[in-house]
């Protein structure tokens, strides 16, 4: 079994196509059918080279493509996931392969919940290969198991597979696969089978046919062929004659009969000779065994090795032309002193001395094919001449074969044989065999024969007077084209006497002209020198034979009808005792007529030849009538009948041979059937197709399930109806035995034949049509069902129910969904310093600072030195909760990160009397108070603020500054300073006035003003000047610095829609004075640090 890509599909769906062709060595119509051969030899040569093995030529291949294919679905239907892939399977006989090719595979998991599909094969029994996908759950990936085309299989080529299905041809014992691949492997007979000689229908016709003798066994493994011969039919009680001859591929025939006379089986073998004993065992012998006696397949081995019934035997059809036809061949025989009788029966004698042509044949076209010529002298007897001729060589020649010889051996009684001019032994048996098709064979030493193809024969034999006989036999492709003295065959005695030179000396009503006026017949035919085959001299002396008129009127009446009594009224034995004075040699004469007699007998009376049936199909308690069809050769009434023994209830008609049979049982019985005219009969034994099909099953004459009596009688399958099986539907069927529901889900047998139920599809699967059969993913979600939910909503379906959720960033039902502003979580975007615009679904944070000339980001940077102080006034709109430093730590802590450093309530009263809290906040020195503004006033919506306010504190009216007194408070952005006679304070610094009513600063050394005076003034004069320049510098420095502060970009304004409605910020963003750098610090103003209060943290 092979799985190409084993998957549930549809082709019902889509374009789906199946497409497959055969293609066959012995027809290769196109150049495409040549291409499709080359190509698969190609590779699949490749694929076995890589093996160490021998190039591959395929016999047979069968080409199936699977053409965009569909999956099975329940619902969904995507046209375009479809599979490409073919198939190509080959053999050469002995070694099969699948070539697998895959192109466009496209199926997806679709509505299916089991994605197992299976690329591989089995002999069903050791051999089990599977593709396995890396990793084993990789399905749709590249390289997964719905992507063959993505890898590169065994070939080297990617999506291409290529798998020997062969198995071990060497060591298989299965009978069956042994015939499959000794069929698969033989050629066609008529490949080596032409020119067989076909087998004589009788087993007495094969007595006598030359060209037939007694089976041999070979030298070797002589016991193991006689066994397996045995079993072939009629091996064990038949009588086996064996050609003499092979063809020119070696290959010959072997004929089994009945002892009772008719041919049981003809077998044609093609290692027929010797030297191929073990070939013969592997290619003739075991085939049968393995076909025939051990499995079904005996219709293969009849395919390689057709029966013969003796068809082309006789005449193969009944020629109007050949008037009184009995279907024998030409015979003719030269004899005694010297006496022949024709072709068509006509007798006379002839006695001219010199070399004759005996016979001639011609081909179609008038060439000479074959000449047997003879050369007769006075016949000798007790060493005196006699005034009769008789034969004392012959000589045959066969166009393309050569020359065969007969002489009388010199130092015994036996023949002396030639071929080609060369003494051959001679012994009982068949002394030569020519490559050129034929034979000599002897039956004695004294009696040889040329066998040649196509059913000519000489037998040439010597009786005690050294004369010599020939018999000729003249197969029916020269009717009508034989000359010389055995006549012209044509059926007709009128026409036999035709002379060599075209004249035809006539038969007066069919009777044979007189001895004398023969003579110018037969000198007609002396050789001419040129042509002759015995080379042999002219006669030296005269001759001057008596004629039979004169051997007759020599004796009295009486002793002529004794002789005639002796020689039971033959002419030519009374001839020859007359001639010779020895009773032997007229009986010798006798003996020849005899012999012609008998073989015309066994020739002419063909016995009937059975056509039909060679197959008989029957039922088990059904009767059966057949007909049997045969015909005579002869035209003879035939009858018919049954051989012993007999199936019961069988029977047939003896005039019209209509067999009726009524079959009771499967037990193994033959049918034989016998056909017999007057004198002769054939048998035939039929095949015997039995069906026992049970409960309404219908007979498979074409699947043979037993197999017996070496396949004469076999037991045929069934195909069972529903709800029935066993081999001859017995049994009733279990038709969830095979699991036809879908995996995993219980099967229900009915009470209905092949009725089953399946439970309920897995959840959440569902069934179309039958539950539990075919369980596919439902989806409400997808066509063609309506959309359930909402656009913006996501659909889930369990099968047979649905439920619908928003996507993110919306929220709802999930029937209506509506988007989310996630502007108004803080957490939107990441601080501050990003504006927060609301999309569809999402949200998109922009940097407010994207024109900055820094390069780490929006904004960031890190702290510089110093913090700004401002004070922040909050209103809630709850004013129950407890909403108030935590909260506001929490909003800035989000908002500002690094840049927030602590907050806390203003002491003593944090409320004022507008209700709003009040906060002290310390933030990065880079952070302006209308930035923590414009953030509060952002998230006021998200946290419950109704108001916020965020000024510079002043220190100085609020009496947070710490200056020592008299030392002046003076407020700036984010601090304070403490001034003391126009200079700055430390903080480890205190102020006294000057007397002028203007403070001072008082040292902590306590020196008196007096004692400073002078170096005050020298201060005032040496350091004074320099320090007013320094000042002016550093004013003119400051100048510049605060013209760097204007940056290059503008700041959006670009505050969500709810803020807008909610606050109008007393800020113009577009103010190139509020606009911001985080690295330029304001905090440092002509050399002078600003005072701050107390940093909390």
């Amino acid at each position: 079994m092979l799985a190409v890509f084993w998957d549930d599909a549809d082709l019902a769906l889509g374009d789906g196509k199946l497409l497959y062709q055969e293609y066959n060595q012995f027809n290769l119509s196109d150049i495409y059918a040549e291409i499709i051969f080359n190509r698969t030899a190609q590779d699949v040569t490749k694929f076995e080279a890589q093996n160490g093995k021998a190039p591959f030529s395929p016999s047979w291949i069968v080409k199936i493509t699977w053409d965009h294919i569909l999956p099975v679905s329940h619902q969904k239907i995507n046209l375009s996931e479809s599979n490409t892939f073919q198939c190509i399977l080959t053999t050469d006989g002995q070694r099969s392969f699948a070539l697998l090719r895959y192109s466009d595979m496209n199926w997806g998991p679709g509505q299916r919940t089991n994605h197992d599909a299976l690329i591989g094969y089995t002999d069903g029994k050791d051999n089990f290969h599977n593709e396995i996908p890396k990793p084993p759950n990789n399905l749709f990936g590249r390289g997964g198991r719905y992507r063959p085309q993505t890898v590169t299989g065994n070939t080297g080529v990617l999506g291409q597979l290529l798998y020997d299905l062969s198995g071990s041809t060497e060591s298989s014992s299965d009978p069956q696969r042994k015939c499959q691949l000794w069929a698969f492997s033989e050629p066609d007979p008529k490949e080596w089978a032409l020119g067989l000689a076909p087998c004589p229908c009788t087993r007495s016709q094969a007595q006598e046919d030359l060209a037939f003798g007694p089976d041999t066994l070979p030298s070797q493994q002589m016991a193991l062929v006689r066994e397996l011969r045995d079993l072939r039919w009629g091996g064990r009680r038949g009588r086996v004659f064996q050609s003499v001859l092979f063809n020119r591929q070696r290959a010959g025939k072997r004929c089994v009969y009945d002892p009772e006379g008719p041919l049981l089986a003809g077998y044609s073998e093609r290692y027929f000779t010797e030297d191929r004993t073990q070939q013969h065992i592997e290619k003739d012998l075991l085939p049968f065994q393995w076909c025939c006696v051990q499995s079904p397949l005996c219709n293969l081995y009849l395919e390689k090795r057709p029966l013969d019934r003796c068809q082309g035997y006789s005449w193969s059809s009944f020629d109007s032309n050949i008037p009184g036809s009995r279907g024998a061949p030409g015979i003719g025989l030269a004899y005694g002193s010297l006496h022949f009788i024709t072709f068509d029966g006509s007798e006379y004698t002839f006695k001219g001395l010199g070399e004759f042509v005996i016979v001639r044949l011609s081909s179609s076209t008038g060439s000479n094919v074959f000449t047997l010529q003879g050369e007769t002298a006075p016949l000798v007897t007790g060493g005196q001449p006699k005034r009769v001729p008789a034969l004392v060589r012959l000589a045959a020649f066969y166009q393309g074969v050569g020359k065969v010889e007969w002489r009388c051996a010199e130092s015994e009684d036996g023949l002396k044989i030639l071929v080609n001019d060369v003494v051959v032994p001679v012994f009982v048996g068949v002394v030569r065999v020519g490559e050129q098709g034929f034979a000599v064979r002897c039956i004695t030493k004294s009696r040889c024969a040329v066998v040649y193809t196509e059913g000519l024969n000489v037998a040439v034999w010597r009786d005690e007077a050294g004369r010599l006989a020939a018999l000729v036999e003249v197969p029916q492709r020269f009717y009508n084209r034989t000359l010389g003295l055995l006549a012209h065959w044509s059926s007709n005695r009128t026409d036999d006497f035709l002379l060599s030179n075209g004249r035809l000396l006539p038969s007066v009503n069919n009777i044979t002209p007189s001895e004398q006026s023969l003579i110018p017949f037969g000198q007609s035919w002396a050789v001419p020198p040129p042509e002759s085959l015995l080379f042999s001299q002219p006669p030296v002396t005269p001759f001057n034979p008596i004629t039979t008129e004169e051997l007759m009127s020599s004796v009295s009446p009486d002793m002529l009808a004794r002789h005639s009594q002796t020689c039971q009224s033959s002419i030519q034995c009374v001839h020859d005792i007359l001639a010779t004075g020895n009773t032997k040699l007229g009986q010798q004469v006798l003996e020849d007529q005899q012999l012609l007699r008998t073989r015309t007998q066994i020739y002419g009376n063909m016995p009937p030849i059975v056509t039909e049936p060679t197959v008989i199909k029957c039922k088990i308690d059904t009767m059966v009538r057949v007909q049997v069809k045969a015909q005579d050769p002869n035209r003879d009434q035939i009858t018919f009948s049954l051989a012993l023994p007999r199936p019961p209830r069988a029977t047939i008609g003896s005039g019209d041979g209509v067999l009726v049979w009524t079959p009771q049982s499967i037990q193994p019985v033959n049918l034989t059937i016998q056909v017999s005219d007057q004198t002769s009969s054939t048998m035939i034994t039929p095949v015997l197709q039995l069906c026992n099909c049970l409960n309404g099953g219908s007979c498979q004459y074409n699947s043979v399930v037993e197999n017996y009596l070496q396949g004469k009688f076999q037991v045929v399958g069934c195909l069972c109806p529903a709800g029935f099986s066993g081999k001859y539907c017995d049994d009733k069927a279990d038709v969830c035995k095979g699991k036809p529901c879908f995996p995993g889900v219980e099967c229900f047998r009915q009470k209905e034949p092949d009725s089953f139920t399946c439970g309920q599809c897995p959840f959440p699967t569902v069934y179309q049509d039958k539950p539990g059969y075919k369980c596919f993913e439902n989806d409400f979600c997808l066509p063609p069902f309506p959309f359930p939910c909402h656009e913006m909503a996501d659909c889930s379906s369990t099968g047979y129910n649905y439920t619908c959720k928003c996507k993110p960033g919306y929220t709802g039902s999930g029937k209506e969904c509506t988007d989310i502003n996630e502007c108004m979580d803080p957490s939107a975007c990441p601080n501050a310093k990003y504006e927060c615009m609301n999309t569809p679904g999402s949200v998109r944070c922009s940097c407010r600072y994207q024109k900055t000339r820094d390069s780490d980001g929006c904004g960031e940077s890190a702290n510089p030195t110093g913090w700004n102080v401002f004070n922040v006034s909050m209103g809630w709109k709850d004013p129950k909760s407890e909403q108030g430093l935590k909260q506001l730590e929490e909003m800035l802590s989000m908002g500002f990160q690094n840049k927030f450093y602590s907050a806390r309530v203003s002491s003593p009263d944090p409320v004022t009397a507008e209700g709003l809290n009040e906060f002290r906040i310390n933030v990065s020195s880079d952070t302006p108070h209308w930035y923590v503004m414009d953030y509060l006033t952002r998230v006021s919506q998200y946290y419950g603020i109704r108001s916020a306010y965020v000024e510079d504190l002043d220190e100085c009216k609020t009496n947070e500054a710490v200056c020592s007194k008299p030392a002046q408070c003076v407020n700036t952005y984010g601090g304070y300073r403490c001034v003391c006679n126009g200079t700055d304070l430390k903080e480890i610094q205190s102020c006294i006035l000057e007397f002028t009513g203007v403070n001072r600063t008082d040292q902590t050394n306590g020196q008196s003003l007096e004692d400073k005076k002078s170096l005050i003034l020298g201060l005032v004069l040496g350091i004074g000047i320099p320090l007013l320049l320094l000042l002016l510098l550093a004013a003119l420095a400051c100048f510049c610095c605060s013209r760097k502060k204007t940056v290059t970009g503008d700041i959006p304004h670009l505050l969500p829609e709810y803020v807008q409605e909610t606050f109008h910020p007393p800020f113009n963003f577009d103010d190139p004075a509020l606009q911001y750098f985080p690295h330029c610090s304001p905090r440092t103003i002509d050399n002078l640090t600003v005072q701050h209060m107390r940093h909390y943290r």
